[in-house]
C-alpha cells in the first residue's frame, strides 16, 4: 500500500514490549506513557528525532520503575525489569515486524540502563534509551 504511515513510536514499542514474556511477567500490562500504580511498570517517552507519527528513527527513553514501597527501599524489581528489557536475543532488540499500522525494522539500545530514582519519592527506576528503525507498510 503506497502512502502508508509510520507507526507511532511509543505505541509500537509498547506493543512490542508486551509481547516479550520476561517483560510481561514482571510488568503485566503496565507499559505505556504514564507510571501506573505502585507495582513494577515501564514508562515510554520519545526524546529525540521527529515526534509522533512520521518518524523513521525516533529515540525513546524507557523508564523501568520498581515496586514502590513508600520509603525508598529497592526490592530489586526495577533492575529485574531493566534486565528483562535489555536481555540478549529476547529483549527489546528482538522487537520487529508490523506494529501499530507500520513496520518496525529493528530496535537498538542507544544507552544502557542506569539508576535514576524518582527525585520526589526515591522510587527505584532505571532509565535507558533505544533507537527505533521504522517505515510505513508498503
Amino acid at each position: 500500500m503506497a502512502g502508508g504511515r509510520y507507526p507511532e513510536a511509543t505505541e509500537a514499542l509498547r506493543l512490542g514490549l508486551l509481547a516479550l514474556p520476561d517483560v510481561a511477567a514482571l510488568a503485566g500490562d503496565r507499559v505505556g506513557t504514564e507510571v501506573v500504580g505502585d507495582e513494577p511498570c515501564i514508562q515510554l517517552d520519545v526524546i529525540g528525532g521527529p515526534m509522533g507519527y512520521g518518524s523513521a528513527s525516533p529515540l525513546v527513553q524507557i523508564g523501568c520503575w520498581g515496586r514502590y514501597l513508600g520509603d525508598g527501599t529497592d526490592d530489586g524489581s526495577a533492575w529485574q525489569l531493566a534486565s528483562a528489557v535489555t536481555a540478549d536475543r529476547v529483549g527489546v532488540e528482538s522487537i520487529r515486524g508490523e506494529l501499530d499500522g507500520g513496520w518496525v525494522a529493528g530496535v537498538g539500545i542507544d544507552l544502557q540502563p542506569y539508576t535514576s530514582p524518582d527525585p520526589t519519592n526515591d522510587r527505584p527506576r532505571y532509565l535507558l534509551t533505544v533507537r527505533m528503525h521504522t517505515s510505513p507498510l508498503e
